[in-house]
């Protein structure tokens, strides 16, 4: 039965959805071309998708050509805590793939997509970031920071996989040297390297809404994202996301909000800069 070669197993906000573009660019890689993010090794994880029942997700893959390499990009693999058994035990010659971000740019962009989406406001952040750091979120509170901590989320994948099965990227490395970081992960899946690459970050972006009755009516269709991308051609559709975006002013994340995040994330950021030797000091910079 057809299952994955390989996962690009997180993190959210780190430009998956981006990677996921660059990746189909490879004609010998196949990523189902509507379903992105499956969530069906997450069961512990509560999204508004999953798929639970085994041969629907392996249906999924029977499309693709026997010398393909298959891949599925779910960034809640890396943050939830049953994943990485799963994985192990369906698929246990796995490839996986970490991207990980700045951990306080990261938890700042997500929940600036909730301001995009309409589900929270810009000055409900540094309050629900306090309740998040004390272990009192409030019911309608969505978690930010916990996402961030990837030494120990990383551990659970270490610690059932050999270490030449698991490629930690960066996103800098997506956005300054998208092509010797694709053609390095080409290595990785083993496929053969391209020549060039089409770049195009309109993907997932975040931001405060210009106008909130155009945002709503976009965050309408997006909830319908997977009819559009079936019946849409991929040209259309980045048209539609670059009118989309215009929508949306990005705010800066102030130098206090970001020292304290910083200290929040400093133990897991030295633990992470150890186990995959980067220097990640610029994650340190208030």
């Amino acid at each position: 039965m057809p299952l994955p070669d390989f996962f690009v197993i997180g993190t959210f906000k780190s430009g998956t959805t981006a990677l996921s573009y660059l990746l189909r660019q490879h004609h010998r890689i196949f990523l189902h071309p509507v379903v992105k993010e499956t969530n069906f090794f997450a069961p512990d994880v509560r999204l508004g998708f999953r798929i639970g029942d085994r041969a629907d997700y392996e249906d999924l893959f029977r499309s693709a050509a026997p010398d393909q390499k298959i891949g599925e990009i779910c960034p809640s693999y890396l943050y939830s805590q049953v994943a990485a058994g799963l994985i192990r035990r369906t698929v246990p010659d796995a490839k996986l793939i970490a991207v990980l971000r700045d951990p306080a740019e990261r938890a700042f962009s997500d929940f600036m997509m909730h301001v995009r989406d309409g589900r929270r406001r810009p000055e409900d952040l540094r309050p629900q970031i306090e309740r998040e750091m004390q272990g009192t979120l409030l019911p309608g509170d969505r978690p930010v920071l916990a996402q961030g901590l990837y030494a120990s989320q990383l551990s659970r994948f270490w610690a059932l996989f050999p270490r030449s099965n698991m490629k930690v990227i960066l996103h800098t490395d997506l956005k300054n040297g998208a092509l010797n970081t694709l053609n390095d992960l080409f290595d990785f899946i083993g496929v053969e390297r391209l020549g060039q690459i089409e770049v195009d970050e309109i993907y997932n972006v975040s931001g405060v809404p210009r106008s909130r009755t155009f945002q709503y009516l976009i965050n309408r269709v997006r909830r319908k994202r997977r009819v559009f991308k079936s019946i849409m051609p991929e040209g259309l559709r980045k048209r539609a996301m670059r009118i989309a975006n215009k929508n949306l002013r990005k705010v800066p994340m102030s130098s206090e909000l970001r020292s304290l995040l910083v200290s929040y994330y400093r133990a897991d950021i030295l633990a992470l800069q150890n186990e995959i030797d980067r220097d990640l000091s610029a994650w340190l910079r208030c």
